[in-house]
Formats: C-alpha cells, structure tokens, sequence
C-alpha cells in the first residue's frame, strides 16, 4: 500500500483561493461564486479522515469525563452502560468541542488526528480502510474536473445569453459541447474568437491532468492503458506516460493539492480573461 499522505492537503498558507471580488460582467461574478463553492465541498471533503478521527477522539474523552462527573456527584453509582445522565453530559462536552473554533491548539490536534487515521488505514491487512481513503482523493479529483466543467459551461453560454451584442460573429446555430477538454477549447476558441488569455487557461496541463485522470479512475478503476498513456505523452504528463501497461495509478494527498490548485489558478485565469474580453467587446452606446 503506497503512502496516502493526507496531511498533504492542508498547507499552513492554505489552499490559494483568492479573495471574493465582483466582476464587471454579472455573469462572471455568478460563475466565480458557483465556483468557490465547489472548490470550498472539495476542501471540505478531504477533511473528512481527520475531522472523524478527531471527533471519535473528542467524544471519548467527553464520555470519561461525564463519567467522572456523574460517579463524583454519586458516590457508588454504576455508569455502566452509559446511562441518560451520562449519554447527555458527555454530549454537552462534545459539542463544546465542537464549536469551540478552530484555534492553534484544535488544529494541531486536527493534524496529528488526520496522520493517525492514515497511520491506522496504512497498517497490514487494512486494504479496504486504505482503499476507503483513497477513493476519497480521487473524489477530490472527480470533483474538480466537474467544477471545471461547470464553470466552463457557464461562461460560454451565460456570457452569449446575457451579452448577445458581444458576439456578432455566432449565427445562434453553433452547438457547444463541455464533457470533454477539447470540446470545452474550440467552445471557447469558438465564441470568443480565441482570445490568448483565456487560451492559454483553457489549454493549461493541469486540466489534462485532472480530466485524464478522472477518466481513467471512472472508467478504468484507475489501470493504465495505452490509450493512457498516449494521452499523456501528447500532453506532457510524461511521468503518466511512463508507468506500466496494467499497473494502477495511485494518488496522494500533495497530488491531489498540487492539481487542485493549479485548476483553481486556471479557473480564475479564465474568469478574469472572459471578464475582460466582455468588457472590451461590449459595443459603446
């Protein structure tokens, strides 16, 4: 079993969303929101190992406690099983746990606790646990590919809906396709008369990346083929582009971070492009 390296995903200086701005064109500012949250469930979603470990941790020490507590106001009382008394006691602990904030010392324990739930996944035998934790990153990559697809979508058609005197050049008949990176390229190279800012974010690696491999996890379980590996040597991906016929593409959390950052830096690329370019070809009054 390869190291997952969860803890990966949690730099100190976080995962680089820029700060909410608004755009000129409304459009761009819905797409940019839409965006962010899909970016935030994705952020949220590689929480989840640690965030679990960490609250088991939390409730066991709210039950010892609420035992204690109860066992102290009376002398002699067994506790065991937990009685009403103890079961609610212990709650109002966890709960003050849990809405304590995420201080310094809550985030530390919330690091430690995501190492020691890949600590205890990674032990021998553990193959469906170290499985669970993987299919989670490659969720994560599923995701993202999905909030790319949709922000890409957005763009084209609502900017064509809501600023038709910017696209003189489009008969009303063109059919535009986003399930597919290049499909999603000529839409935009297409309505917006390839602009070279918002080619080069829609042309940028990492979404070859993050499709090529979504791909191949959805419909190969994640075993390289040779159309695989073609896709990747086309594209540069030629650490891709080397592994064997058959063996499995395996993932780890600062993976993970490094595509999804790159696509957020994408998306937000392609965000300011599509912005500017409507400005500028916004016909003046």
């Amino acid at each position: 079993m390869h190291k997952l390296k969860i803890i990966a995903l949690y730099p100190e200086a976080g995962w680089g969303l820029p700060k909410v701005k608004s755009y000129a064109s409304y459009v761009c500012t819905r797409a940019e929101s839409v965006f962010r949250a899909n970016m935030d469930v994705m952020e949220t979603l590689g929480m989840v190992p640690g965030y679990a470990f960490m609250n088991g941790e939390d409730w066991g020490i709210s039950v010892i406690q609420a035992m204690n507590t109860v066992k102290a106001a009376n002398p002699g009382r067994d506790v065991l099983p937990l009685d009403d008394d103890v079961q609610k006691l212990a709650s109002s602990i966890w709960d003050d746990y849990d809405r304590g904030g995420f201080d310094k010392s809550r985030r530390d324990h919330f690091r430690e606790a995501t190492e020691n739930a890949e600590k205890m996944a990674c032990y021998p035998g553990r193959n469906l646990s170290h499985g669970a934790l993987h299919s989670l990153l490659k969720s994560m990559i599923s995701g993202t590919w999905t909030a790319f697809e949709v922000l890409a979508s957005s763009l084209v058609r609502e900017s064509i809906a809501k600023h038709p005197r910017c696209f003189p050049h489009l008969t009303g008949n063109e059919t535009f396709r986003f399930q597919k990176r290049e499909s999603i390229r000529d839409a935009f190279r297409l309505a917006f008369n390839s602009d070279a800012k918002i080619q080069n974010a829609v042309e940028s690696q990492c979404i070859d990346a993050v499709s090529l491999s979504r791909n191949l996890f959805i419909h190969k379980a994640g075993v390289v083929d040779q159309m695989f590996k073609d896709q990747c040597s086309e594209k540069g991906l030629t650490a891709w582009a080397a592994l064997p016929i058959d063996s499995k593409l395996e993932f780890d959390g600062g993976v993970v971070l490094r595509l999804l950052q790159e696509t957020i830096a994408c998306g937000y690329s392609l965000l300011n492009g599509v912005d500017a370019w409507i400005v500028t070809n916004t016909p003046k009054p």
